[in-house]
């Protein structure tokens, strides 16, 4: 990064390590999400996508005032976090209310 920029963005090469973090739970996130929309419950994916912005408004605004760019990647993990617990939730409560059903029928 230092010879590609010339050196101009060397105080922040090391939040792209945190930024690695949020790339790397896209496929988690990805997962539950295309899961949910299989199992027909959209509502759900809407719920979670509040529960990521609600985190930005509440806590990413004031880490940003804060702690600057710094204050922007945390922020961004945390919605990114919230987003994906959510979503974690969501598809676990799913399959086991069917699991229930299922053993009670069968």
């Amino acid at each position: 990064m230092h010879i590609l920029y010339a050196g101009k963005f060397d105080d922040v090469a090391p939040l792209l390590g945190m930024l690695a973090l949020a790339a790397g739970s896209d496929g988690h996130r990805e997962l539950h999400e295309c899961g949910i929309q299989a199992i027909e419950k959209p509502k759900l994916v809407f719920y979670a996508y509040v529960c990521g912005g609600s985190t930005t408004v509440l806590l990413g605004a004031p880490l940003v005032t804060h702690f600057g760019l710094r204050g922007v990647v945390c922020g961004l993990l945390l919605s990114a976090a919230a987003y994906t617990v959510s979503l974690t939730v969501f598809f676990l409560w799913i399959v086991s209310s069917k699991a229930g059903n299922a053993r009670l029928s069968g």
